[in-house]
């Protein structure tokens, strides 16, 4: 057994080429999938779902975006960054210990827009809730009373307003 040589090149126009006759088959018909259709919507709902999906028990999924804020701003979150805990961490665990209370003031009325953003320095965070239809209008008639912010804008304002009304309720944290 010698050493194997590839074949020979051969022009294509020069290839010999058998067609081979086509099989053929009786026409298939695949079952039709009905899909369920779809209910028109009202333009409340449709604002609602724009936000997320709506669950069974008429909550909807609210996302929280917040970004670190600078160092001096907000003296609590400093204190939990000293201490060791990831800036993660401790921004979720501010919205956590927040967010109750924000939520029962937001649908009371008793919470004013912050007038000034936090300044930020890092990578920002994204959490979800589950709020009620109320809230959700409670929160644009505050932060978007035109509705022109995005959702991720809507939830970046309403987080950092929990993170400002923590600051605000926390005596101990502006002593240290």
């Amino acid at each position: 057994m010698g050493i194997k040589q590839p074949p020979t090149y051969v022009h294509p126009n020069k290839r010999k080429t058998v067609t081979p006759e086509p099989v053929r088959r009786a026409p298939q018909q695949a079952p039709k999938k009905e899909w369920p259709q779809k209910k028109k919507e009202g333009t409340e709902l449709g604002k609602q779902r724009r936000l997320s999906l709506q669950s069974a028990d008429k909550t909807i999924r609210l996302r929280l975006v917040i970004y670190p804020p600078t160092n001096g701003q907000l003296p609590l979150y400093d204190q939990m960054i000293a201490s060791g805990i990831e800036p993660k961490t401790a921004l979720l665990g501010l919205l956590k210990r927040g967010f109750p209370a924000f939520e029962k003031k937001l649908t009371a009325g008793s919470i004013k827009a912050p007038t000034n953003d936090l300044d930020i320095s890092g990578a920002p965070v994204d959490t979800t809730r589950n709020v009620s239809p109320q809230f959700i209008e409670a929160a644009k008639a505050l932060f978007d009373p035109f509705e022109i912010l995005s959702d991720r804008a809507l939830g970046r304002k309403i987080a950092e307003t929990i993170l400002v009304q923590i600051e605000e309720n926390e005596p101990d944290a502006k002593q240290h």
